[in-house]
Parts: structure tokens; sequence; C-alpha cells
């Protein structure tokens, strides 16, 4: 009888770890198969048939337009990032390393330079000129030049042309360093591809630095952005990938001495501009940037308006609750999180769900900020202990299951989530749609893995939870 029950409950285990592997094998498949036929290049979003039409996208408008082009054919660059990470989780560092290879060659297909370093642009407040070699790269890129408009099939030229700090954090940073810690199991050689990449951008992101400590969003010249507006979620991104440079350097013996000349400043400026800038002490919550005004004259810091989620998410997570609570009291970050789920958090019935974007409740959920938040939450959780925080978690990820969905790619059938729950327009400068996305399926797989993409290896504190 003892060995029947056994059996049993064997089978019933081998059952389910067979359905988690079969699940994230279906999720992997959807981020293998979401490519270009031309280059294999990874793609942001798939855009199911007919989708356009279905929210009364205008044919003729060219700001419609271009969103379905750069939907449709695009691949953000961040979004690439978390997709190399999610790949290296999965044991496919040589897929993952092919993005890296892209962006060291400073083209991509047709796009014969996705890096910003023509006269059109100029770095900080120097308005200094930067090489190929080490210019920010365009935040959109695609492998093609000459596209086709999905609803009037009229060809169109490739329009977006913006060298943006947070995507460059990530893309040459973040992702491409996590792939390196998995692919050289955790000792990364100074001559690896990834380190090239990562140091390519530091003559830019320092020119960048403002006289606060905070890093310039985007350099001269870029449409629509002022040379003087400061981003907090852009420095927590940079902020987590400089400590991840600074790892692999120190662990090297850093020969050159990059960490002492150039990133200990980056780091200490930046924590400098949380800490005596980023905070709205009166709301307790991060803003989410500002406008340096008049550097030249040591103006002052102009905060935006604007509330936005995933700086409280990412911020807190990266710099950590104990440093937050040193800075601004204890139980700081634990107040900033009820702060940002009052304000943008998605309930059903008095549950948290997710969360949105701003300050609009109950307006929609972004999955992939849905996931930032579970892993702030669990980051809380480690440092305070308080069960509302698992709570949260609990039921955020439970939501976002409402957004999951199954699709057949070239035969095969894969797993994927949508970016939004539904078509909304997002502040800070795009559309969220509901279509698959690469990136909240590759932070999907983070998430349920307990892997921290801020952290180099993704060695979680919620790991020993």
């Amino acid at each position: 009888m003892f060995k029947m029950i056994f059996l049993s409950l064997l089978m019933c285990i081998t059952s389910i770890c067979t359905a988690e592997t079969a699940d994230e094998t279906a999720k992997l498949t959807f981020l293998l198969k979401n490519v270009s036929g031309n280059t294999a290049m990874p793609k942001s979003f798939y855009i199911p048939q007919g989708y356009w039409s279905s929210v009364g996208s205008i044919p003729d408008d060219e700001e419609n337009s271009n969103e379905r082009i750069l939907a449709t054919f695009g691949q953000n660059i961040y979004d690439a990032a978390t997709w190399q990470i999610a790949l290296a989780m999965m044991g496919r560092t040589d897929i993952a390393s092919q993005q890296t290879s892209r962006l060291l060659s400073g083209r991509s297909g047709m796009l014969e330079n996705i890096r910003a370093s023509s006269q059109d642009f100029a770095y900080g407040d120097d308005q200094l000129p930067m090489p190929k070699t080490n210019a920010f790269f365009f935040r959109m890129i695609s492998d093609e030049y000459l596209l086709t408009d999905p609803v009037t099939g009229k060809t169109v030229e490739w329009m977006d042309w913006k060298p943006v700090l947070g995507e460059n954090a990530w893309a040459a940073m973040i992702g491409p360093l996590q792939v390196a810690y998995a692919k050289y199991e955790g000792k990364i050689p100074l001559h690896a591809e990834e380190v090239k990449l990562a140091l390519s951008i530091l003559p830019a992101v320092t020119a960048m630095q403002s006289p606060i400590g905070g890093v310039y969003y985007a350099p001269w010249g870029v449409a629509g952005k002022n040379p003087h507006d400061i981003s907090s979620e852009n420095n927590a991104s940079l902020l987590a990938g400089l400590e991840m440079l600074k790892q692999v350097l120190v662990n090297g013996g850093d020969p050159r001495g990059i960490v002492t000349q150039k990133i200990d400043p980056l780091v200490q400026g930046i924590e400098r501009y949380f800490r005596e800038y980023a905070i709205n002490e009166e709301e307790m919550v991060l803003h989410q940037g500002g406008c340096y005004d008049d550097p030249a004259a040591l103006g002052e810091f102009i905060p935006s308006k604007d509330f936005a989620v995933d700086v409280q998410t990412w911020g807190l997570t990266v710099i950590g609750a104990e440093k937050i609570d040193s800075w601004f009291g204890e139980g700081a970050a634990y107040r900033i999180w009820k702060n940002t789920k009052a304000r943008g958090g998605y309930y059903e019935k008095g549950i948290l769900k997710g969360v949105g974007y701003t300050d609009d409740p109950n307006a929609i959920i972004s999955v992939e900020w849905t996931l930032g938040a579970i892993l702030l939450v669990k980051e809380l959780y480690h440092h305070y202990g308080y069960p509302d925080l698992l709570e949260d978690a609990k039921t955020m990820r439970e939501g976002i299951e409402s957004l999951r969905t199954t699709i057949n790619i070239d035969g095969e059938e894969t797993v994927a989530y949508d970016y939004a729950s539904k078509r909304y327009y997002i502040p800070f400068g795009w559309w969220a749609n509901k279509f698959p996305s690469l990136t909240s399926t590759a932070w999907v797989l983070m998430i349920d893995r307990d892997f921290n993409p801020f952290v180099l290896g993704g060695r979680s504190q919620v790991t020993s939870h």
C-alpha cells in the first residue's frame, strides 16, 4: 500500500514538473519564433491579423502609420535585453549572444548605423560629438529600411532615430552582462564581447551626467526632447547596469582603473540625485524625473508633475529598501509602495490584480510593469517581513494570467503574454496595446524563477523565501 501511495505521489509530482517545464518551453518558443524573417532579429510584438482595424487605427494618418510600422517591424532594444536575459536563464546563451553581436556591429540588416554618432547629435552640457564606437544606440531598430504599412500597403521609411539613456543601459549593460554571467558561469573575462559593449557607452554616459548627479535622458538633437531632461527610471536602470559592470571589472582586477575613474563618480552622482532631488517627500513617492534648468548658471531642478509606476518599482528595487529607509526614515520604501498601488493599482473587488502606468487606478494592467512590482514587493518582504507584501505578489501574479495567450507561429503552438489589458495612451509618449509582447513574456519567465534582472546573475534576496 505504501509503495502504491509513493508511486502515485511520484507520478503526480512528475506530472506537475513536466507541465511546468512544458509551459516554460512554450514561452521560450514564442521568444525564439517572434523574430524577423531577414536576420532573425527579435521583434517587440506579435501583431494578430486585423488588429489595427479593430482598434480604429487611421490608415492615412502619419502618427498612426508610424505606430503600426514600429510595432509590427521594430525592436525596442530594452525589450531585446529582457529577451536576452530570459534566453540565457533558460540555457540559450548562443542565441542571446546574437543581439550583443548585432549591437557591437553598429548595424542591423539594412540599417547601416544604429548608433547616434552623426553630427545631428551632441552629448551633455558640453555638447560633445561621439564616434560610432561610443555613441548611444537608437532606442528602436529594425533590420529593414523600407517597410510596408500593414494597413495601407504603402512603402514607408524607417523613422525612429531616438537615442535614450534607459534603453541603452539595458541593451549595452544589463542584458549582455547577464548573458555573459550565464555563458562564463560567473567568471566573466574582461575581453568578453559583452564587457566591450558595456564599456563602449561609458564615454557618452559620462558626458551626459548633469551637475546634480542624474544622467540626462537623451542627447541634443532628439526631436521633441529637452537635452536637460532627467528620467528617474532611466537612472535606476543605469545604476543597476553600472553596478554590474563594476562587479565584473573588480573581479577581473580592473587593470585600467575604470571603476575609480569612471564608474564610481557616476554611481555616486546618481545616488545623490535620488537622495536629494528624486524624492517627493510630501507625497512620499519618487518623481518621474524633471528638468535641470540652465545648468551653465547652476540653475534649479524642476520636477515633473507626472507620476510613473515603474519609477517607484524599479527605483526601489535597484536602490534597495535599506538605503531608501536610511535616507528618508524607517518604513519609507514600504510607504512608497503603498502609495504606488493606491495611485496606479488595478483592483477587482478590492483585490490588487496588477498595476498600470500612472495616476489612473483601475484603468489598465501592464503585464511588464506588474511583474516589476511583483519583484519589488518580494524584495520588500525580505526587508520588512510584512505578510501583505507576499499577498500583493500573489494576487498580482494571478491577475496577469488573464493576459496570457496561445499563438500558433509557423505551425508550432507558443505561449505569450499581452503587453497590456487594453489600448491605452501612456502619458510618457507611447501607446499600450493588447497584443503579445516580447518583454512581457520574458519578464514572466524571469519572475517565475525569482530572477532579479537588476542583480548580476539574478541572485535575488527573494530566493531565500
